[in-house]
């Protein structure tokens, strides 16, 4: 017998020795099973379940799915989401995006025209799915906390307002939306809340600050905060969810990068001491080397608590729901922080590689990340490798539309109606002076010639106002420039006469950041102008003097850049409206990366401002420096 149990003991030995893989599985779930038995600082009262490509590799519950009766928790139980429900109605919402029912940066008003708040007309979608709208956590009533889009302040409301626009566009209820959103994915045990279904939900536990446990006999919220707090899910169809979600299942490639990428920071102690990411409805964790996507939810008066949390690199969900939730905050994750130390510490997590253009992505995404303004980018690489955040949606060009009048101009020299040599007699009356005019401060008093040649060369080197002025008039005003660019993400209505009338009239002409990209790379190619003036405007903007702190601003003095800018005023409540750089930057190799960045509604320092594009530029070139 002694002889049997030596051999057994070997036997094991050499297992694990010969199966990493069941070793490193015993080392976690046993690490786990010790950290939940454990009664300080409190004590765990519900599930847990680890799984990796589609596989559960740990599944357990602890403790009583109500308190009085002490009924054991089993794993099929049923949990509050909380504020899990949040990336279940962005995904709803980016679903209706892709029918096209819904466009992300218009404001709310279009899709609930009968809103009686004013800031319906400037909200949009995406102010409410990365939370910020600037409305409250939980009251509709009270003024906006902040210029939409500037900063980042967690609002459930949100989410209802958000669930409102999404049953409008889609011709269906909320109810119904997620009731076939979780069918699709198999989640067969989750459910939206009804009064019928409300009895299969575990018994919610507030532990009060001495550590009593007081029962609540069912879920307050009303529905209108069921799309940001509150649906019914198991800890299995939670780790379905994410498999689904995360793999390709619900949403397009673009569309699924529109809710991991971020334009915002915040902080929440289960994740990190420093600002992560915010996108739609989830939090986006790249510190300390690893890639993490999740989200919490809390509500001590509840008394739930849930975590859910994935890492793409291995295609690993962790998900821990519990049934109480603690008035001390403090103590409030400390289970969930605990499973998460041992998951990250085990091989179920990789630390991401820096390496292919998300690394580029996400060192953008903590540039712009809690930038008080709305920022839009396109860039495209020599290798036709291409990254945007917001690259569809439309931004004021302000001074860079003078690159699109440049290229009718030209176009007009190559049919024959003008000559670069051809005179243009400049009067006084045509320099006015409350505008961008080097040339009117060179020549105050006019009545001069110059020719077309050199009324270009103040316009692209120079910004001159009035000289673009004078020239739109020459070829017949704004409408010639779009006619030529024939394009419907190019809008141009106004000169620069009529942009300094009043501050809505300076953000009138619009374009996207893709549209710029494709402007730029249509005119590096040839496919706008012939060799000779495709050449003569490229060498006009890499000597143009205006904002030299933007794209230029912190790459090397030798690197070529060819570029146009564009600013707004500031009003007196320190917004300016927009702070523009697009252009072609050369590598040493002489290959091209074309990039746009448009910072609209900023309440940041105007050097700030330009510090964003800076920081952005300068990431861009290294990147495809090194590659």
């Amino acid at each position: 017998m002694k002889q049997n149990l030596i051999i057994t003991g070997i036997l094991t030995i050499i297992t694990l020795f010969i199966d990493p893989v069941q070793a490193q599985k015993k080392s976690y779930s046993a690490q786990i099973d010790s950290i939940l038995q454990t009664t300080q600082p409190r004590s765990f009262n519900g599930v847990v379940v680890v799984s990796q490509n589609g596989k559960t590799l740990y599944s357990k519950a602890y403790g009583y799915s109500d308190f009085n009766k002490k009924k054991p928790l089993d794993i099929s139980d049923r949990f509050s989401t909380m504020s899990l429900a949040k990336q279940i109605t962005a995904t709803l919402i980016l679903l209706e995006v892709e029918k096209g029912t819904i466009d992300l940066h218009t404001p709310i008003r279009k899709y609930l025209p009968d809103l009686k708040y004013s800031w319906a007309d400037t909200v949009t979608v995406h102010h409410l799915l990365n939370n910020t709208s600037g409305l409250h956590s939980e009251s509709i009533d009270q003024p906006l906390k902040f210029i939409p889009g500037t900063t980042f302040s967690y609002s459930n409301i949100g989410f209802s307002i958000a669930a409102k626009v999404l049953e409008a566009q889609s011709g269906k209820s909320y109810r119904q939306l997620v009731t076939e959103l979780f069918s699709k994915c198999g989640m067969t045990q989750s459910a939206y809340p009804t009064k019928k279904n409300r009895s299969m939900l575990s018994k919610g536990h507030t532990i009060k600050e001495n550590g009593d446990a007081v029962l609540n006999k069912s879920i307050s919220f009303q529905p209108t905060l069921f799309p940001g707090s509150h649906l019914m899910v198991t800890a299995g169809d939670l780790a379905l969810w994410n498999e689904c979600l995360h793999n390709g299942k619900l949403l397009q490639p673009a569309t699924y990068d529109l809710m991991v990428n971020y334009s915002t920071t915040a902080v929440h102690p289960l994740f990190s001491k420093e600002p992560v990411g915010y996108g739609y409805g989830l939090r986006i964790n790249e510190k300390n080397g690893f890639y993490e996507i999740g989200h919490t939810g809390f509500h001590s008066d509840e008394g739930f608590t849930a975590v859910n949390l994935y890492y793409p690199e291995t295609n690993t969900s962790v998900v821990v729901l519990e049934n109480q939730a603690n008035e001390n905050f403090d103590i409030a994750y400390h289970f969930e922080q605990e499973v998460r130390k041992i998951v990250l510490n085990s091989e179920l997590v990789k630390t991401v590689s820096n390496h292919g253009i998300n690394s580029l992505k996400q060192q953008i995404s903590s540039i712009i990340a809690g930038k008080k303004a709305t920022i839009g980018i396109a860039v495209l690489g020599p290798d036709s490798s291409s990254i945007d955040f917001d690259g569809d949606s439309f931004f004021p060009m302000l001074s860079t539309f003078k690159f699109p009048v440049a290229l009718t101009v030209l176009n007009k020299v190559e049919k024959g109606e003008l000559s670069m040599n051809q005179k243009i007699f400049i009067k006084k009356e045509e320099l006015l002076e409350n505008t961008w005019s080097p040339f009117q401060k060179k020549f105050p008093e006019g009545n001069i010639a110059i020719t077309i040649e050199e009324a270009l060369t103040w316009v692209t080197s120079y910004s001159d106002n009035n000289l673009t002025d004078i020239l739109l008039r020459l070829i017949g005003g704004t409408g010639q420039v779009a006619q030529f660019i024939d394009s419907d993400q190019f809008i141009i209505k106004n000169n620069e006469e009529d942009m300094h009338q009043n501050w809505d009239a300076q953000l009138v002409n619009k374009i996207t950041p893709k549209e710029s990209i494709r402007l730029l790379q249509q005119f590096d190619s040839e496919k706008m102008l012939n060799q000779e003036h495709t050449q003569w405007l490229y060498n006009a903007m890499v000597n143009s003097n205006t904002g030299l702190q933007r794209l230029r601003g912190k790459l090397p003095q030798e690197v070529i850049v060819a570029h146009r800018t564009g600013t707004s005023f500031t009003n007196d409540a320190g917004l300016t409206g927009a702070i523009n750089n697009f252009g072609i930057i050369e590598l040493p190799d002489k290959q091209k990366i074309y990039i746009a960045v448009f910072v609209h509604n900023t309440t940041e320092a105007f050097s700030k401002g330009e510090e964003i594009i800076a920081d952005i530029a300068k990431a861009v070139y290294d990147y495809y420096l090194k590659k």
